[in-house]
């Protein structure tokens, strides 16, 4: 990509895109325009769509040598298009049309031998996409650029797990959240409806991430891990504070609003993303967690207490007493990797005894009861037995100074339809 000299000229770009189809419903007569309208460097993508009178994901990417230039750059695009939002394109017969005001996302640049891709997925189950932030320009980038991908990480290459943060896209639904564990920290039965879909990190944030996120003197905060002769950034990030993650004073007793300090992770994470990065609700959690499963447990033929669950987690039966790559465990059915075990994963809810609860909808404890400050996490960790690992089982532990606790990480949602 070379940067524009003088003023960007539409007719030079124009002769310069392409278009291409790839999809799992049927597009068809995709064309590509630029410079119709007030706006010159305007592209407009037109299409057809057939998919039995159903609707329809639709999403666009662009690509310049055969790279994508990340959907930062793309991100105000409109029309007929799903984007990061859960806007559905109808089968109706009609024409449709994207316009995308590329002046608006990428001033002053040219797309030399660019291709538009569209690409399209059945709504009947989840849409293979993924979301891949680009860390690896650390605290000197000005923006973290990101894309979409139908391709699952390599596990054979740590950058999945280190200069890229991986999220996976879960449908939004209904499901029967708790537990008939007995046990103190158990989260009693009920139902739950969750009617937004969501992003959901593939794996725990590692410490590698942290660092070109918030530098690498806060990433060397973490407990020293023992060394077994994996690189130590591939290993969860832990002993991080909730004022780390979203901001002190008033934000910490606001976490379940969209308010965020500007240095904390998430802070830094929305100014170079653009996207409401955050926390889960711990509705959220459970239900990727147990990505439609309904035993106590990801797999639903792990029995509910005794030995079982050592194919999918690091904890006090495999562990050693100490946490572990992210990753070398078999992940659920949405393919996410330790939601058992390894670290207790950092949630937006206070902690609250839900003995009496009911049937909710998209529900997140946001008072502290009887002078309670901590915030629930879950998942279990390496050094706790196989029910507290459980699915509905839930841990009151973290605090906004809790930086001495090793046993406790987090992973990074994003909300469908959330922006900045």
């Amino acid at each position: 990509m070379n940067k524009a000299v003088a003023s960007f000229t539409a007719a030079c770009a124009a002769s310069m895109l392409a278009a291409t189809a790839n999809a799992a419903v049927e597009l068809a007569d995709v064309t590509v325009s630029q410079g119709t309208g007030a706006d010159p460097s305007a592209v407009t993508v037109s299409y057809s769509l057939s998919n039995g009178g159903e609707p329809a994901y639709v999403t666009l990417d662009v690509l310049t040598n055969g790279v994508s230039v990340g959907f930062d750059h793309i991100k105000t695009a409109r029309g007929d298009i799903s984007q990061l939002d859960a806007h559905l394109v109808a089968d109706d017969g009609a024409a449709k049309s994207i316009v995308w005001p590329m002046r608006k996302d990428w001033p002053d640049q040219l797309l030399p031998d660019a291709t538009v891709r569209l690409q399209a997925w059945y709504t009947n189950a989840i849409p293979p996409m993924y979301l891949v932030v680009d860390l690896s320009g650390g605290t000197a980038a000005e923006s973290f650029p990101y894309r979409y991908t139908s391709t699952a990480p390599d596990l054979a290459s740590s950058t999945c797990r280190t200069t890229e943060l991986w999220l996976r896209q879960c449908p939004a639904g209904s499901f029967t959240m708790g537990t008939t564990i007995t046990d103190s920290n158990r989260n009693y039965v009920h139902p739950a409806t969750l009617t937004n879909s969501f992003w959901c990190g593939v794996f725990e944030v590692t410490k590698a991430q942290y660092a070109l996120v918030m530098g690498d003197a806060a990433a060397s905060a973490a407990a020293v891990t023992v060394s077994d002769g994996n690189p130590d950034g591939v290993y969860p990030m832990n002993n991080m504070s909730a004022t780390d993650l979203r901001g002190a004073g008033s934000s910490y007793y606001g976490w379940a609003t969209d308010n965020v300090a500007d240095g904390s992770f998430f802070g830094v994470l929305r100014a170079k993303t653009g996207l409401a990065f955050d926390l889960p609700t711990e509705t959220q959690w459970e239900y990727a967690c147990r990505a439609g499963s309904t035993g106590e447990f990801c797999d639903p033929a792990i029995p509910s207490t005794g030995s079982g669950l050592g194919d999918y987690a690091w904890y006090s039966s495999n562990a050693n007493d100490h946490t572990r790559p992210v990753g070398t465990k078999a992940p659920n059915a949405w393919g996410l990797y330790d939601v058992h075990g390894n670290v207790y994963e950092a949630c937006l809810d206070a902690f609250q005894d839900n003995g009496s609860r009911v049937a909710t909808t998209n529900f997140v404890a946001s008072n502290f009861l009887g002078g309670n400050k901590y915030n629930i996490v879950r998942g279990g960790c390496y050094n706790v037995n196989q029910v507290a690992c459980a699915c509905g089982t839930k841990v009151q532990r973290f605090t906004s100074n809790d930086t001495g606790d090793g046993s406790i990480g987090f992973r990074v949602w994003l909300t469908i339809g959330k922006w900045r």
